[in-house]
């Protein structure tokens, strides 16, 4: 039971440091604004990402499928 609590802390005190590293304080916004705010923080992060992965008019796709190979053929679409 004591060697359990000496690791306990040590674990502890790791875990206190990852969360201190991996806390994120701030970020800029679109208009490169800096944002402390938790609420702030969270809605650029949310901004960015659906900004980043949808649109208003896809267009020229031939660029971004160049590399995928085609398995199911015309014939097979048939």
């Amino acid at each position: 039971m004591t060697l359990g609590d000496n690791k306990s802390k040590y674990f502890h005190a790791l875990t206190k440091q990852r969360r201190t590293r991996n806390r994120i304080t701030g970020l800029h916004d679109e208009n490169g604004k800096w944002s402390v705010e938790d609420e702030d923080i969270q809605h650029i992060a949310v901004s960015y990402f659906e900004d980043l992965f949808t649109t208003t008019n896809p267009q020229d796709f031939e660029d971004s499928l160049a590399e995928v190979r085609t398995l199911i053929t015309d014939q097979i679409n048939e």
